[in-house]
């Protein structure tokens, strides 16, 4: 049956659950209980402790344990892993790419529909192009995973170990591309042209002037006095010849180059991907997976120790999300009291267009792709792997879209708009997703 009762009350169920967790940050952040010192602290918590050990814990645990010390290395089958589903599981590796190029495709086709500025280019295909594929997505899959276990074979992975092998390129691909489309989308004028460095120059200057000190911008008369101070060097100094000046140029160029790239695989190269990799990189070793997984095993104390741990990120996650929706929310009413409207920053048709965009395009496209890999390339797909696939196109957008606009120049509040009226539709929008991911899955809600 194309609706179902019982997967639309699942949908609702797993959307509620998320936005408990939600309001719960929501009423702290409002109650002024947590500081923006708190908040940082939280979300490097996640980020560099909670969400590596549970990624890596639910690669390493057997979910066959049953009480049984027969080693992985003689019945492979007591302690089965992702490498198990190898050929399959490589589709996650190369999921992230074409997820962005349908994001992009999509963000191209609000901005051609809606005639969008080409200022706000750069928020739409932002937006547009990168989903909150972390604490979100996990939610959803803890919630969903008791109608994965009724659903699948005895032994089948938990579905965050699927995400897991997702994760491992997302984030790279999130810092790189996403940070590429954060940058503005129109040219400076020319009296900012003479004011700023070349587009490399501008990158790591803005990168490093953020890392050091976020909150403390050059002021006008430092820019004054820097020009003033570089004009009377350059009258100084004597000629160059082209080749010089060419020569120059290009190590310039070649140094600030390594800077940013540098800088980037920084930002990719996160906790949750060393996480995610050293959770396979034990699951291919038996020997050393036997000691930590199985039931009595001599280790199985010190995993069972991370899987607590990370658990933590669930309920952490939601609610820091929760604070920041509220910090937005009060900015909003602040902008509100001094007479401005709240459509301008962008014009409401870019901002349904990109909602629309986001969060029922991308899933139908998705939804679409998955059944064409079932049916026409007639691959065989674990249940719980399923339900991966379909549910990374259902997020909104990813909530360091704000972080890569404001170290890229970007328009961080243009940014910041799109996910505030986001979150404030997705619990009908996602239920409605969900929904077809448990139909579409064939997930057991009886």
């Amino acid at each position: 049956m194309f609706f179902s009762l019982e997967a639309t009350i699942a949908a609702l169920q797993s959307v509620g659950t998320a936005m408990v967790l939600v309001s719960t940050g929501f009423y702290l952040e409002r109650r002024d209980f947590v500081n923006e010192e708190g908040k940082r602290l939280l979300g490097r918590y996640v980020q560099q402790v909670a969400l590596p050990l549970l990624l890596f814990s639910k690669l390493v645990e057997c979910p066959s344990n049953n009480h049984c010390d027969v080693s992985p290395i003689k019945n492979p089958s007591i302690c089965p892993s992702v490498l198990d589903h190898l050929s399959n599981a490589m589709i996650l590796l190369f999921f992230p790419f074409y997820t962005m190029f349908c994001g992009m495709l999509v963000g191209c086709g609000v901005i051609k529909i809606c005639r969008t500025p080409k200022k706000h280019h750069s928020p739409v295909l932002l937006c547009t192009s990168f989903g909150n594929y972390g604490a979100f997505s996990m939610t959803l899959l803890a919630v969903l995973k008791e109608h994965t276990d009724k659903s699948s074979p005895p032994g089948s992975l938990d579905p965050i170990t699927y995400l897991s092998v997702f994760l491992v390129c997302a984030p790279a691909l999130t810092w790189s591309v996403g940070y590429w489309l954060a940058h503005p989308s129109e040219e400076p004028v020319e009296s900012e042209k003479s004011e700023r460095l070349p587009i490399l120059g501008s990158v790591s200057k803005d990168i490093t002037t953020y890392q050091n000190n976020p909150s403390a911008p050059d002021t006008q008369q430092q820019q004054q006095q820097q020009q003033q101070q570089q004009q009377q060097q350059q009258q100084q100094q004597p000629p160059k010849s082209s080749q010089e000046r060419t020569n120059s140029s290009r190590r310039w160029i070649r140094k600030d180059f390594v800077l940013m790239v540098s800088i980037i695989l920084s930002k990719a190269c996160q906790p949750p991907v060393i996480g995610s990799v050293l959770g396979m990189v034990v699951t291919a070793m038996p020997p050393i997976r036997g000691i930590m997984a199985l039931e009595g095993a001599t280790l199985q104390w010190f995993l069972d120790g991370l899987g607590k741990v990370g658990r933590s990120t669930i309920p952490v996650s939601m609610a820091l999300l929760g604070m920041h929706m509220s910090h937005s929310i009060r900015a909003g009413s602040a902008s509100d009291s001094a007479d401005t409207s709240p459509f301008e920053v962008f014009h409401w048709t870019t901002m349904v267009g990109t909602i629309c965009g986001k969060l029922i395009v991308m899933p139908m496209i998705g939804f679409s792709s998955f059944l064409v890999l079932r049916h026409v390339f007639a691959i065989q797909i674990p249940q719980s792997m399923a339900v991966v696939l379909l549910l990374v196109w259902t997020p909104p957008t990813a909530s360091n879209a704000v972080v890569m606009s404001d170290l890229a120049g970007g328009m961080r509040e243009a940014v910041a708009q799109i996910l505030l009226y986001e979150y404030m539709v997705v619990p009908i929008l996602l239920s409605v997703s969900i929904s077809f991911v448990i139909l579409i899955s064939g997930l057991d809600v009886s």
